[in-house]
Protein backbone atom coordinates (compact mmCIF):
# COMPACT_ATOMS: atom_id res chain seq x y z
CA UNK A 1 0.00 0.00 0.00
CA UNK A 2 3.04 2.29 0.89
CA UNK A 3 4.50 1.44 -2.98
CA UNK A 4 1.40 3.23 -4.48
CA UNK A 5 1.31 6.32 -2.33
CA UNK A 6 4.76 6.55 -2.94
CA UNK A 7 4.37 6.68 -6.82
CA UNK A 8 1.34 9.00 -6.78
CA UNK A 9 3.21 11.44 -4.44
CA UNK A 10 6.09 10.82 -7.00
CA UNK A 11 3.61 12.05 -9.65
CA UNK A 12 1.78 14.45 -7.52
CA UNK A 13 5.14 16.34 -7.05
CA UNK A 14 5.65 16.55 -10.75
CA UNK A 15 2.19 17.25 -11.48
CA UNK A 16 3.07 20.40 -9.14
CA UNK A 17 5.88 21.30 -10.58
CA UNK A 18 4.56 21.39 -14.16
CA UNK A 19 1.06 22.78 -13.16
CA UNK A 20 3.34 25.89 -11.39
CA UNK A 21 5.37 26.13 -14.82
CA UNK A 22 2.30 26.17 -17.25
CA UNK A 23 1.00 28.78 -15.33
CA UNK A 24 3.79 30.68 -15.05
CA UNK A 25 5.13 30.61 -18.10
CA UNK A 26 2.29 30.08 -20.86
CA UNK A 27 -0.66 31.17 -19.10
CA UNK A 28 1.04 34.54 -17.40
CA UNK A 29 3.50 34.89 -20.14
CA UNK A 30 6.85 35.14 -17.81
CA UNK A 31 10.03 33.16 -19.41
CA UNK A 32 12.10 31.29 -17.27
CA UNK A 33 15.88 32.58 -18.29
CA UNK A 34 18.79 32.34 -15.79
CA UNK A 35 22.90 33.14 -16.73
CA UNK A 36 25.50 31.42 -15.29
CA UNK A 37 29.70 31.66 -15.36
CA UNK A 38 31.44 34.62 -16.98
CA UNK A 39 29.81 37.73 -18.09
CA UNK A 40 28.10 37.99 -21.73
CA UNK A 41 27.11 34.33 -21.28
CA UNK A 42 24.02 33.20 -23.39
CA UNK A 43 20.79 33.33 -21.47
CA UNK A 44 19.29 29.64 -20.49
CA UNK A 45 15.32 29.49 -20.99
CA UNK A 46 14.25 26.85 -18.24
CA UNK A 47 11.31 24.92 -20.40
CA UNK A 48 8.94 22.38 -18.80
CA UNK A 49 11.14 19.05 -19.76
CA UNK A 50 13.68 20.09 -17.42
CA UNK A 51 11.10 21.20 -14.60
CA UNK A 52 9.59 17.88 -15.06
CA UNK A 53 12.98 16.03 -15.21
CA UNK A 54 14.01 17.46 -11.79
CA UNK A 55 11.13 17.41 -9.99
CA UNK A 56 11.04 13.36 -10.69
CA UNK A 57 14.38 12.67 -10.65
CA UNK A 58 13.93 15.21 -6.50
CA UNK A 59 11.24 12.72 -5.79
CA UNK A 60 13.05 9.29 -6.43
CA UNK A 61 16.03 10.20 -5.09
CA UNK A 62 13.88 10.93 -1.71
CA UNK A 63 12.16 8.12 -1.98
CA UNK A 64 15.42 6.12 -2.45
CA UNK A 65 17.00 7.78 0.48
CA UNK A 66 13.46 7.31 2.91
CA UNK A 67 13.83 3.34 1.97
CA UNK A 68 16.97 3.08 2.87
CA UNK A 69 17.00 5.19 6.26
CA UNK A 70 14.03 2.50 6.53
CA UNK A 71 16.39 -0.30 6.44
CA UNK A 72 19.35 1.07 8.41
CA UNK A 73 17.99 3.43 10.93
CA UNK A 74 14.12 1.31 11.24
CA UNK A 75 13.68 3.62 14.20
CA UNK A 76 14.36 6.88 13.33
CA UNK A 77 13.85 7.12 9.55
CA UNK A 78 10.89 9.51 9.41
CA UNK A 79 12.84 11.99 11.42
CA UNK A 80 15.98 11.68 9.64
CA UNK A 81 14.55 11.69 6.37
CA UNK A 82 12.58 14.82 6.88
CA UNK A 83 15.51 16.94 8.07
CA UNK A 84 17.64 16.36 5.40
CA UNK A 85 14.93 16.73 3.13
CA UNK A 86 14.41 19.83 4.90
CA UNK A 87 18.19 20.87 4.21
CA UNK A 88 18.03 20.13 0.54
CA UNK A 89 15.32 22.22 0.70
CA UNK A 90 17.44 24.93 1.83
CA UNK A 91 20.49 24.32 0.12
CA UNK A 92 18.01 24.64 -3.17
CA UNK A 93 17.43 27.66 -2.82
CA UNK A 94 21.46 29.00 -2.70
CA UNK A 95 21.05 29.17 -6.37
CA UNK A 96 18.53 31.55 -6.60
CA UNK A 97 20.34 34.52 -4.21
CA UNK A 98 23.18 34.35 -7.06
CA UNK A 99 22.92 37.20 -10.06
CA UNK A 100 21.60 35.72 -13.20
CA UNK A 101 17.66 36.06 -13.25
CA UNK A 102 15.27 38.98 -12.62
CA UNK A 103 12.87 38.64 -9.07
CA UNK A 104 10.07 36.95 -10.60
CA UNK A 105 11.93 34.48 -12.28
CA UNK A 106 13.17 34.12 -8.24
CA UNK A 107 9.99 33.92 -7.09
CA UNK A 108 8.67 31.35 -9.78
CA UNK A 109 11.80 28.91 -9.05
CA UNK A 110 11.31 29.07 -5.25
CA UNK A 111 7.98 28.80 -5.70
CA UNK A 112 8.52 25.34 -7.84
CA UNK A 113 11.19 24.15 -4.88
CA UNK A 114 8.72 25.12 -2.30
CA UNK A 115 5.80 22.99 -3.94
CA UNK A 116 7.64 20.28 -4.85
CA UNK A 117 9.25 19.35 -1.39
CA UNK A 118 5.86 20.25 0.19
CA UNK A 119 4.25 16.71 -1.74
CA UNK A 120 7.32 15.16 -1.13
CA UNK A 121 7.75 15.66 2.63
CA UNK A 122 3.88 15.21 2.94
CA UNK A 123 3.52 12.04 1.23
CA UNK A 124 6.92 10.43 2.39
CA UNK A 125 6.79 11.32 5.78
CA UNK A 126 3.44 9.68 5.91
CA UNK A 127 4.32 6.51 4.46
CA UNK A 128 7.43 6.05 6.50
CA UNK A 129 8.06 3.13 8.90
CA UNK A 130 6.33 3.40 11.87
CA UNK A 131 8.64 2.22 15.14
CA UNK A 132 6.18 -0.46 16.29
CA UNK A 133 6.34 -2.20 12.84
CA UNK A 134 7.97 -5.40 12.63
CA UNK A 135 9.40 -5.29 9.45
CA UNK A 136 9.91 -2.43 6.41
CA UNK A 137 8.07 -5.45 4.37
CA UNK A 138 5.38 -4.84 6.58
CA UNK A 139 5.28 -1.33 5.60
CA UNK A 140 4.72 -2.02 2.31
CA UNK A 141 1.47 -3.80 2.47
Amino acid sequence: MNRSRRIWGVVGAVGVAAALWMVAVPLLGHRLTVTGGPPGRERLEIGLAPVVIVALAAALAGWALLALLERVLPRSARLVWTITALGVLLVSFAPLATSGMDVATRVILGALHVAVATVLIAVMTRTAAHPGLSTVADADR
